[in-house]
């Protein structure tokens, strides 16, 4: 299984608020290179980077803190995403923490559908590589597990953990572009 590692917030807003697009300052050359396009229909790894230190960077643990409490002003404006945030403090009954926002190792497990430059996602960043991920499953506990640049193979014995868990929950149906079709 391939993974990816985010930077907070955005691996819990994958897991959680339903972000369906992972934004790739990447060039196709590079995409290509790493083996994206192989990688599309997978179901890959969603993997949280290390935290910020803290105290090291104030500016950083608040931003976190506002995707928890002012959504509006920091996720985009799709209100799917408030809806999955309402949610998600109600099933936990209480706005999650800054530690809940920043929880490193791998998260959720999503399938890699397509890849673009042109998502009109409300989460896609003009002029940047966009994957498009759906059927995520946030995972009940995160494995912890060193992250790469890239994408990067999840050790076996890292991977075995993720799919226990994953094999306890349904997994979505997907509608995946495959082969030439990859950055169309």
């Amino acid at each position: 299984m391939k993974a990816i590692t985010l930077r907070h917030p955005w691996a819990f807003c994958v897991a959680h608020l339903g972000k369906p697009v992972e934004n790739r300052d990447w060039t196709d050359a590079y995409a290509e290179r790493i083996g994206l396009p192989e990688t599309l229909g997978e179901t890959i790894a969603i993997h949280g980077g290390a935290p910020v230190r803290p105290g090291r960077s104030e500016a950083w643990e608040q931003h976190c803190l506002e995707v928890a409490y002012i959504g509006k002003r920091i996720l985009p404006n799709d209100p799917a995403a408030v809806d999955h945030l309402q949610a998600w403090n109600a099933r936990m009954g209480r706005r999650p923490t800054y530690e809940d926002l920043v929880t490193p190792g791998i998260v959720a497990v999503t399938t890699l559908t397509h890849v673009t430059r042109a998502s009109r996602s409300p989460w896609a960043v003009k002029g940047q590589l966009h994957l498009l991920l759906s059927g995520t499953v946030a995972l009940p506990e995160s494995v912890p597990c060193r992250g790469a640049l890239g994408l990067w193979e999840v050790p076996a014995e890292v991977e075995a953990q993720v799919l226990a868990q994953v094999h306890r929950m349904p997994v979505g149906a997907t509608q995946v572009m495959t082969g030439e079709e990859w950055l169309r």
